[in-house]
């Protein structure tokens, strides 16, 4: 499943319905029989796999495929996630998200099945923008303007996790923190060692009056 959604940039609805005549491992690609859209804007065509390095993982697939409908006793199935214990033969949304969240369990990677399209379009096109109008023909956009404007809200999205990490060049609440940790040892250490101030006053009581900085109440002379 990942294999496939990385490969190719499907959609997740458009995966979780295709059908097994709809891979063609021969010739590497993958026919979409379920657009999103379909009846209105979308159509129904042939997608490359662009990820070669995938293409081990979804040739062994094919074997588990041929396997599992085997070992339940079945000759053959329509479609290429085939659900045997339910009447469509496919998996819902919700069974589908399941299946994707044991996976995220398994590998211990939290994804969402819709992030492989960014992903694959911000690998492909990093470096070299030439390839960002192929990108959107590979993803099936409308348009030239609906691919910069979904490879520019994917660069906005990483905004953030490019720049969090330049503030430990310059951190600036340590500094701050240092310098004021300085400033109260500086200010302690000359107070420790500033003399206590002694005033006598032998004109009315005869006692002599000790006022420091650390004491300002006054005390008897020994």
């Amino acid at each position: 499943m990942v294999s496939i959604y990385f490969g190719t940039g499907f959609r997740p609805s458009e995966l979780r319905l295709a059908e097994y005549r709809d891979l063609d491992l021969k010739k590497e690609r993958l026919f979409v029989s379920s657009p999103k859209g379909e009846g209105n804007w979308a159509t129904k065509v042939w997608v490359d796999f662009i990820r070669p390095d995938v293409m081990p993982m979804v040739r062994e697939y094919d074997h588990e495929w041929k396997d599992y409908l085997e070992d339940n006793g079945i000759e053959n199935a329509r479609y290429l996630f085939p659900n045997l214990h339910w009447h469509t033969g496919y998996y819902s949304e919700a069974s589908f998200r399941r299946i994707k969240a044991k996976i995220s369990e398994a590998s211990g990677v939290d994804f969402s099945l819709k992030m492989f399209r960014a992903t694959l379009t911000t690998l492909t096109v990093n470096g070299d923008l030439s390839r960002l109008p192929a990108m959107g023909m590979q993803l099936r956009q409308s348009n030239s303007e609906t691919i910069k404007k979904f490879y520019a809200d994917i660069q906005r999205a990483n905004v953030g996790k490019q720049l969090k990490p330049a503030w430990q060049e310059t951190p600036v609440i340590r500094r701050v923190e240092t310098n004021l940790n300085e400033i109260r040892r500086n200010d302690l250490d000359a107070f420790a060692h500033r003399p206590p101030a002694i005033d006598f006053d032998n004109t009315s009581s005869g006692r002599e009056v000790w006022r420091t900085r650390r004491d300002s109440n006054p005390r008897p002379a020994a």
